[in-house]
């Protein structure tokens, strides 16, 4: 996989050139500044945002209010007000048609880090909790230290940090759809969401013409790429929307239903083979535990695996746990 492939699935690269198939996004070209503040330990949110949050019940911001002085959590690290990025941000939240927001850092979206909402949602309505969901995601962190250190080393590459803040739109789990496109053509199509929906064995061949149509109107030949992956979500009867594209590549992207070996085989590749959609057969198969618990945090996933070792989970090192977390997202 080349830096060519990764910054062909940069949402700041190819957003324009289908606005019109996606969601609504603006893209912010993000300082060094707040690059740097990104960077650092902890959770501080500029001087010029309070602490408090849709997120926090009205107690908690009584607890952190009443914290004092000594207690209150202490930084150096300032982000200065009249940063361009952080004064961007702003602004698009002050667009009356942006509303809410899902924030996604290059081609990473913070999903990692839904644990620290209250309804495990990316949905964000001020700057406050944009920065807590960044710098709570992992795989955000991990990605923005690599374009770092990349450039520390003098490499040049094709892309610079960005953020970029996507409308929120409410979407129906069971409509968002995984397609692999190998020489330009789509070789697979599953269900992004791992639950089992009934109905959707019934739309198995709509759901296949209505991508391919898609694909074939607004994709296909104006994509850079051979190889890649796109996410869609089939909206209403009818519609059809962009939400995502991915590198065709094991280290970047999830098969969920297919395996990368699969995918990657001459059967695949057959000319004038039938495009399988792979959906979830049956009730009784379960969703990935990996998945279930990739955004908890780990010392709760190893105090719940103690359960199956026979050993007595303790309840208040389970509530220590939780209330870490909970400290930690104010």
């Amino acid at each position: 996989m080349t830096s060519q492939e990764i910054a062909a699935c940069d949402i700041s690269r190819w957003y324009r050139d289908f606005e019109a198939i996606t969601f609504k996004t603006e893209i912010v070209q993000l300082s060094p500044a707040f690059v740097d503040f990104l960077r650092r330990e902890g959770i501080f949110l500029p001087d010029n945002n309070t602490v408090v949050n849709d997120w926090t019940s009205d107690s908690e911001n009584e607890n952190w209010d009443s914290l004092s002085q000594d207690e209150a959590p202490q930084t150096d690290h300032k982000l200065p007000d009249d940063d361009p990025s952080l004064l961007r941000i702003e602004s698009i939240f002050e667009q009356p048609e942006m509303g809410s927001i899902l924030p996604k850092l290059n081609w990473k979206c913070p999903t990692d880090a839904g644990w620290m909402t209250l309804d495990g949602s990316l949905r964000c309505c001020n700057l406050e909790q944009i920065l807590l969901l960044i710098k709570s995601s992992d795989a955000c962190m991990d990605a923005l230290n690599q374009l770092v250190n990349f450039a520390a080393d003098g490499t040049i590459l094709p892309f610079a940090p960005t953020l970029a803040l996507r409308k929120w739109t409410n979407v129906d789990k069971s409509m968002e759809f995984r397609c692999f496109i190998k020489n330009r053509s789509i070789i697979a199509i599953c269900q992004r969401d791992r639950t089992f929906y009934r109905f959707l064995l019934e739309m198995r061949r709509s759901i296949r013409d209505r991508i391919v149509t898609f694909f074939q109107n607004h994709i296909k030949d104006k994509f850079p790429l051979n190889d890649y992956v796109i996410d869609v979500y089939l909206q209403g009867k009818s519609k059809v929307l962009l939400v995502d594209f991915a590198p065709f590549n094991s280290e970047t992207t999830n098969a969920i239903l297919f395996d990368w070996e699969e995918l990657q085989s001459d059967e695949f590749a057959t000319p004038g083979r039938e495009i399988e959609v792979r959906l979830l057969e049956s009730e009784n198969i379960q969703p990935d535990y990996q998945a279930r618990i990739a955004g908890m945090p780990y010392d709760l996933v190893s105090l719940a695996a103690n359960l199956g070792e026979g050993r007595q989970a303790d309840a208040d090192a389970i509530v220590d746990v939780l209330r870490q977390a909970n400290d930690e997202s104010k």
